[in-house]
């Protein structure tokens, strides 16, 4: 069995981490009216239907008092392992029903997540040559020409452009959870992040396949969306049997949220592992999600002389550091971008041999 601990202690050496106060998710964030309703572990499926009718029922009966008023009650249902959940738009007597019901674990509002920011830096070159050495100031990368071949990493992000010739067809689509927007990268984040990843040129691992979950707009996303958007994503990857040879990557953050974290919990017990940003507000990490959870691999960032990013969230939840600054790859329409996607630093590790040999030859367990 391999733990995540023993993960983050093979892939970096110990590195300290600054303290800041901690921020809270932004007021300005929060979705009116709008909540996600986490159920408690063990609820069965007769018993989900059952809440979902009382719910309803209850809706129903305090529509007769809100004259004008229009909530439109339960608008999305989750289920998959453990975690059972519903997000909707209730008005207050409604939600507090629904906060006093046995079967309820936790009542969130929904909250604004946003991409990690692109920022522009000329002459990047550091990124590749980081994670193939153990002193800082190269401008090689070693690798494995085999690198990531048989693997399948998962972009939860804006969209990937899969006909970018840098992909080799090896990019696919497989969900967009922004109901009424195009498949297409229109914001340029994912076909970057998915240019880091697996690109030919300037991909850790050249090798492997990449599939475009679209979870994000211009505008950001919910967590209502987020969740919709792993929801599938654990579903596709377990029905394929894929879980000791794939990762998730997580480019994103925003407010704590139970309902995200506790997701990523259901992804980690199906033995599917998640990547996840660490942030960028120059914070602790212990006020984000998915940061947070402590069921994935959170990674801060470096810069090209191996110091910690000023803007890097840290705290004891970050598991690793890796370059975050600096760093080109790939932008919609065929061309590249001289920039540094500020969560990149965790995807450098994707392409790192040592994380494919524990996927394939181990079982992923706390310790």
């Amino acid at each position: 069995m391999f733990s995540f601990k023993n993960l983050a202690s093979l892939l970096v050496a110990a590195l300290p981490l600054s303290n800041a106060t901690p921020l809270a998710g932004s007021a300005a964030d929060l979705v009116p009216d709008k909540y996600i309703i986490t159920l408690k572990d063990g609820i069965s499926a007769s018993d989900f239907n059952a809440h979902m009718n009382w719910v309803r029922d209850v809706q129903v009966a305090r529509a007769r008092h809100r004259r004008g008023l229009n909530f439109r009650g339960v608008e999305k249902t989750y289920g998959v392992g453990n975690f059972n959940a519903y997000a909707g738009h209730f008005d207050e007597h409604t939600l507090e029903a629904i906060r006093r019901n046995a079967d309820v674990e936790s009542v969130e509002q929904q909250q604004l997540y946003h991409l990690h920011e692109l920022t522009t830096q000329k002459n990047s070159t550091h990124g590749l040559a980081t994670v193939s050495h153990r002193e800082p100031g190269s401008t090689e990368y070693v690798y494995d020409s085999r690198a990531g071949e048989g693997s399948t990493v998962y972009v939860l992000d804006s969209g990937i452009q899969l006909d970018h010739p840098e992909f080799e067809g090896r990019a696919i689509h497989g969900y967009n959870a922004v109901k009424g927007e195009t498949d297409d990268d229109v914001q340029g984040h994912g076909t970057h992040v998915a240019g880091i990843v697996g690109s030919k040129t300037y991909g850790v691992a050249k090798k492997t396949k990449l599939v475009d979950v679209k979870m994000f707009h211009d505008a950001g996303s919910t967590n209502a969306i987020i969740l919709d958007g792993i929801e599938w994503t654990i579903k596709d990857i377990t029905a394929k049997q894929i879980q000791n040879r794939t990762v998730v990557n997580m480019s994103f953050g925003g407010g704590n949220s139970t309902a995200l974290n506790k997701i990523i919990k259901t992804a980690y017990d199906a033995g599917i592992l998640c990547v996840i940003s660490s942030g960028n507000m120059g914070v602790d990490a212990s006020d984000w999600s998915p940061a947070s959870s402590p069921d994935g691999i959170t990674v801060g960032a470096i810069d090209a002389n191996w110091r910690l990013w000023d803007h890097s969230n840290h705290g004891p939840v970050v598991h690793i550091l890796a370059p975050g600054v600096d760093v080109l790859s790939l932008a919609p329409g065929n061309r590249l971008r001289e920039g540094a996607e500020l969560l990149r630093r965790l995807l450098m590790l994707l392409g790192w041999p040592p994380i494919w040999q524990l996927l394939k030859t181990s079982t992923l367990q706390r310790s």
